[in-house]
């Protein structure tokens, strides 16, 4: 089981693996992943609702693994990787909090190094994603993570000791990043081809899963390309649009907001004042994936709200709108190659 639910994970588009290479060897790997409707694979050992009350975008660091040859190495091997998935979140996914399950034996580098604060939850004694090992949940705010490293590492006059330097200071042309979507909060790598081959190794794990697992897992690939690979495994059709994680700026003569989720059908966006759907009908100027702004008009009825999030339907959009979708649909589906 602890296989499966690790390759359904791996098969999100919010799922991303990074590699450290030492003369073309894989020395080390991570893997982020950011919070989606089949949830994290914390949840299945901690209770995260109140980190995800707290926070709008959560990622967990999981699966780290060095090479047995290369351990101990903190400055050579865990350091350039940790400095990776700092900029990644912060760059790509956009989390502003990042979770992790850890042995226990590792409490002090995380706390005293790099000041994760635990998770009001007890030690568990046997966790899949650490290979069967204890584990003990924390959290990182990566809204003020900065200030903090700033704080207390930046007093060091020898840059070679100053982490806060290292990590967000220093360039390091060993790692290298892949091209920025711009508004996309994900890099979806598994393109139908690619999935048809994971789906067709994995058959019959994949058809093991509850139907609500697969739905979920059809919901983040629902477009017609992937139709086909879905057929075989579900009973019941997915009746709702492709919603995709971005983080748009928005703006109307209420002020700025931060788009978090956007389909045919709606979209969805950080609202800490509670701003009523009345109020923001009319023109949008809204970033594209170009960093062009481009007005739109829309007319939106609320759907629901969570905490400071808040989610409408369109019942009136203007047909542009439409192209800010399809660019990003292309980031799932890449166009063929015209014939030379």
């Amino acid at each position: 089981n602890s296989g499966l639910r690790l390759n359904i994970f791996q098969a999100l588009p919010g799922t991303t693996t990074f590699v450290a290479l030492w003369e073309n060897q894989v020395i080390a790997t991570l893997c982020t992943i950011t919070d989606n409707p089949l949830g994290l694979p914390m949840d299945k050992i901690y209770d995260l609702s109140e980190i995800r009350k707290q926070f709008r975008r959560i990622s967990e660091a999981s699966g780290l693994a060095i090479d047995k040859e290369f351990r101990g190495h903190h400055g050579k091997i865990l350091f350039p990787i940790i400095k990776f998935l700092f900029a990644f979140c912060e760059r790509y996914t956009q989390s502003d909090c990042m979770v992790i399950a850890v042995n226990p034996k590792q409490n002090a580098f995380y706390e005293d190094i790099l000041f994760f604060q635990n998770l009001n939850a007890p030690l568990v004694g046997n966790y899949d994603f650490v290979k069967g090992a204890p584990a003990v949940g924390k959290y990182l705010d990566l809204t003020n993570f900065r200030f903090l490293y700033k704080s207390k590492y930046n007093d060091s006059q020898d840059k070679e000791r100053n982490l806060y330097h290292f990590l967000f200071q220093l360039e390091k042309e060993q790692l290298k990043f892949p091209e920025k979507r711009q508004g996309l909060t994900y890099l979806p790598v598994m393109h139908p081809t690619l999935l048809a081959n994971i789906f067709e190794e994995k058959e019959r794990l994949i058809s093991s899963l509850p139907q609500d697992v697969l739905l979920k897992l059809r919901s983040l690939y629902n477009l017609p390309e992937y139709e086909e690979l879905f057929k075989k495994f579900l009973t019941k059709e997915l009746r709702q649009h492709q919603r995709f994680e971005v983080e748009l700026l928005a703006r109307n003569h209420n002020g700025y907001f931060q788009i978090q989720t956007i389909s045919e059908g709606g979209l969805s966006f950080y609202n800490p004042q509670h701003i009523k759907a009345e109020k923001l009908n009319g023109i949008w100027w809204v970033q594209d994936l170009q960093g062009k702004v481009e007005p739109f008009q829309v007319i939106l009825q609320q759907q629901w709200q969570h905490q400071k999030s808040v989610g409408f339907s369109f019942t009136d959009v203007d047909s542009e709108l439409f192209d800010l979708i399809s660019s990003l649909k292309s980031c799932f589906v890449p166009k063929k190659k015209k014939a030379s």
